[in-house]
């Protein structure tokens, strides 16, 4: 097996969405990863569904007409408790078991009063995620990766890191939230990152904002051991380039912003942002070929964030690292969800339908460099080494990906304004807001030092139950706070150029600590042509294009408006709208 070869395991993880959800509908086909036979992926093309309402009568879906929308406007249901009730249905209120689980409850769950319960079933449509499709086709989509816990982002991520989330099943109550804000959390049998450090193998943490982000919540993690996403492009042009074990986060945005700006695919949040992000990323590795050839990137995401999936999830090991939690034995993994494996020690085009859980990557780096398992969990996961079959790098790997379909659009406070979320709605820590409130004030601590640990703890506490306002505020204070401390230190390592259409669509690079009037409101250029290509439904290519003919037209005194209006087809064409909808 060619996994020796593998010197840089690079791995990207996202938010929240079932692989039925991104994959259900694309019909993608390639060969199978365990018998070399021509396969599909085991999607939703050839199934009839019927979900359950909130009365517990079975409903016909017509899946292809209920095409997901870019953006939602309200988050999903997919606490611990939603998620049962998706997979059971709304009437079991019982453990888990093989007879329990029908995956019926996803409408349910909403209610039957919600007027945006389809959102739970809806499916992306065939090729509208170009680089997320263009990717399956070139490499590896396995169809059976399950998330570890049945349960939020949380849990989810804390199992990617450690085999275990030390008993949380949920997003973390305020008590655990207060319990951890110094100490970060401190598993038993550690976690990856630590395992790495003691057997002197390097390993990096890139972040999109130093504040927003679930590494720092680990023991022995801090602020400062981690590094932005805009160094990204620099480190890896460095001869040589050092990190073996490369984690990834996505902007969140989760406080400020409510998702609206990030770019985890979060369904607040823009889909195209995460594929802009997936590409640079992608595209960033490709460039240096000493390290692509012995390279490995993992897209995957955390947890299915509600959607719905029509795979049951089968039993695993609990960790048994001696946490416990009375609601739930972690003999359970969650929904399906999405994942890539990116290499050019892999064949092209293989469907892999193993199973496998956050964990196996665990496994896999600690087959790489002789770790030993973190839990009981990761010794059992099936490992990723059968796939890296290739002793030599693939020379047909492609250097570009395609530009998403649709450009994202830029949000303005009045675009904000309009989501309910924003507008004061009381936020409980134990919600989503939590561990980003956890991780603003590890950071505060870090900053502060021990004398005013009791006080730090005290001001998170006062948070409980109070306005998003008071979060965000929060938040935002740290943010700043951090950033007058990073300007009196030591210069950085110098950053990559970047031009202005790289990083979140053409925004430009903004500081991961810029105030908040910065990060809400773009200025008025950006967001003329960002909004212009919403309107005539354009590729990014055509963007550029219309800007290369705008000055050109400027130049020679003509009107640049008239220049960008002469193809009357662009004007009719069904675009996604401010709204966010796929055009259909």
């Amino acid at each position: 097996m060619a996994l020796k070869n593998v010197q840089h395991f690079f791995v990207l993880m996202l938010e929240n969405r079932s692989f039925d959800h991104l994959f259900g509908l694309s019909d993608i086909a390639g060969t199978s990863a365990t018998t070399g036979e021509k396969v599909g992926i085991e999607g939703l093309s050839d199934k009839t569904l019927f979900l359950k309402n909130s009365s517990g009568e079975s409903v016909q879906i017509d899946k292809n007409s209920l095409l997901a929308r870019n953006r939602l406007r309200r988050d999903v249901p997919h606490e611990f408790e939603d998620v049962k009730r998706q997979l059971c249905g709304p009437r079991h209120d019982g453990p888990y078991s093989d007879e329990s689980i029908t995956m019926g409850g996803f409408i349910a769950d909403r209610g039957g009063e919600d007027p945006d319960m389809e959102d739970a079933v809806r499916c992306v449509g065939p090729g509208h995620l170009r680089v997320f499709n263009a990717l399956a086709s070139e490499f590896v989509i396995c169809d059976h990766w399950f998330s570890s816990v049945p349960g939020p982002t949380f849990p989810n991520r804390m199992f990617a890191h450690a085999a275990t989330s030390g008993g949380i099943a949920g997003s973390p109550t305020t008590w655990q939230i207060v319990r951890h804000t110094v100490d970060g959390y401190d598993f038993r049998n550690g976690h990856i990152f630590g395992r790495l450090r003691q057997k002197g193998i390097p390993w990096e943490i890139f972040v999109h904002d130093r504040i927003e982000n679930m590494s720092v919540l680990l023991d022995g993690i801090s602020a400062a051991g981690v590094k932005e996403f805009s160094q990204f492009t620099w480190e890896l042009n460095q001869d040589p380039f050092r990190p073996q074990y490369i984690f990834i986060e996505p902007r969140y945005d989760a406080i400020v912003g409510h998702y609206s700006r990030g770019n985890s695919m979060h369904p607040i949040g823009d889909m195209v942002k995460a594929e802009l992000l997936v590409k640079d990323v992608y595209e960033t590795i490709r460039a240096v070929p000493r390290v692509w050839e012995r390279s490995a990137l993992i897209v995957v995401f955390d947890e299915h964030g509600g959607f719905f999936d029509h795979v049951r999830p089968p039993k695993a090991p609990a960790p048994g690292d001696g946490s416990s939690n009375s609601a739930f034995d972690f003999e359970r993994l969650g929904p399906r969800v999405p994942a890539l494996i990116i290499s050019p020690l892999i064949p092209r085009n293989l469907v892999d339908s193993r199973v496998y859980d956050h964990t196996s990557i665990l496994r896999t780096v600690a087959q790489r460099f002789d770790l030993p398992p973190l839990t009981k969990r990761d010794a059992s996961a099936n490992s990723l080494e059968h796939l890296f079959s290739l002793d030599s790098a693939r020379r047909d790997t492609p250097k570009r990906l395609p530009d998403p379909a649709w450009p994202p659009e830029l949000v303005s406070r009045s675009f904000q304004r309009a989501i309910p979320e924003m507008a004061g709605d009381p936020t409980l820590l134990g919600a989503s807001a939590g561990p980003f409130v956890l991780a603003a004030a590890a950071v505060k601590a870090e900053l502060a030092g021990p004398d005013a640990w009791g006080a730090i703890t005290d001001e998170v506490r006062a948070l409980d139950g109070r306005s998003q306002e008071k979060i965000v505020d929060f938040v935002t204070g740290v943010r700043e706070e951090a950033a007058a401390t990073a300007d009196a230190r030591a210069p950085r390592a110098p950053r990559a150029p970047r031009s202005r259409d790289a990083g979140l669509g053409g925004m430009g690079e903004v500081s991961m600590f810029a105030p908040r009037s910065e990060i809400l409101t773009p200025s008025d250029e950006v967001e003329e042509r960002h909004a212009e290509a919403w309107r005539v439904g354009i590729s990014r290519a055509e963007l550029r294009e219309i800007e290369r003919s705008r000055e050109e037209a400027s130049k020679a005194g003509a009107n640049p408006a008239a220049e960008s209006s002469g193809n009357g087809d662009q004007g009719t064409s069904a675009a996604a709208g401010p709204s966010g909808d796929f055009p259909v």
